[in-house]
């Protein structure tokens, strides 16, 4: 493929764009967040906001010494900024300028929330632990922070993304979907994301063991299975057809443990997996239940937690 046909390959800048909210700081994950931040970008056409957040408290000391050293907090953030600068001028396919902001907060977390919730961000990208497993998700502080309080979906980069960004758009997006009002929400999203990216649809759904199936008779308990696996097939099949546009979607019905079924995906069945937060705590924030709190810290692909009732 040349150069022209493989720039050809990436969306135009859409007329209404949105925001990807990247945290860079410069270090631990901070490159893998800005690499499937501004990929995500590139793909849907829409503006990454690159964003570097410095800590802002109330000094105690003698007037001009705290002045002097809120500036110098500023000049070094803005040397972080100017790296992330480097990486995305290396990267041309970004159609759309990003911008680079400089936060004021008492937390990484508090200045990121701020940034994505006054952007109505699509999407706010963090990287995973610098001491997690290579080519896994493994949320760290400030990850972890968001995800229990983020009022936009949060995408967490699996450590190592960046020495593997991908050289062409996103394709296919995956979704973790269960027939609750929180799986819906997140099919939603994910349906949202496919469409601005021109990408297909993969849905999984996983079909654990359940307390009602028969636990003595073999037989019995393989009639339960195969209904099961059938009236979920049917389920989720009536809620992909209910997506709007034409988007193409897959179905696939996994057997086994669900945390284990779904980090086992890599790249081959889908690129991004998004999946909800539980079903309890505040309206418009993620909050995580058992299943997605451990998912995010074993996922392969880049995982989107998308929060209760989101835009």
């Amino acid at each position: 493929m040349t150069a022209t046909e493989t720039a050809s390959a990436w969306p135009a800048p859409r007329r209404k764009l949105e925001k990807v909210v990247i945290a860079y700081g410069g270090r631990g994950g901070s490159d893998d967040a800005l690499a499937v931040g501004t990929w995500i970008a590139a793909s849907t056409g829409d503006q990454p906001v690159v964003t570097t957040v410095y800590p802002k408290e109330p000094v105690t000391v003698l007037p001009g010494i705290g002045a002097d050293w809120v500036k110098t907090l500023q000049a070094d953030a803005r040397a972080v900024q100017a790296r992330a600068q480097e990486y995305v001028r290396a990267h041309e396919e970004v159609p759309v300028k990003p911008q680079y902001r400089v936060v004021g907060a008492s937390s990484a977390a508090a200045g990121l929330d701020q940034v994505a919730e006054r952007t109505q961000a699509l999407l706010l990208v963090v990287g995973s632990s610098g001491k997690g497993v290579h080519r896994r998700v493994s949320n760290n502080h400030t990850a972890n922070r968001l995800l229990q309080g983020s009022p936009v979906p949060v995408l967490l980069a699996p450590r190592g993304f960046a020495e593997r960004r991908p050289g062409s758009p996103l394709d296919r997006v995956g979704c973790a979907f269960v027939p609750t009002r929180e799986g819906r929400n997140a099919l939603r999203q994910a349906a949202g994301l496919a469409q601005r990216a021109r990408a297909r649809l993969e849905v999984f759904t996983v079909l654990g063991p359940t307390a009602e199936q028969p636990r003595d008779d073999d037989r019995a308990r393989r009639d339960f299975f195969e209904r099961t696996r059938t009236a979920m097939g049917e389920a989720v099949r009536a809620e992909a057809d209910g997506l709007s546009g034409d988007l193409e979607v897959g179905i696939h019905l996994l057997d086994g443990d669900v945390v284990n079924s779904l980090a086992a995906l890599d790249s081959e069945d889908c690129q991004l997996l998004v999946c909800g937060s539980r079903g309890y705590g505040p309206v418009r924030r993620v909050l995580l239940g058992g299943v997605v709190e451990r998912l995010a810290r074993r996922a392969a692909t880049p995982l989107v937690v998308v929060p209760r009732s989101a835009r």
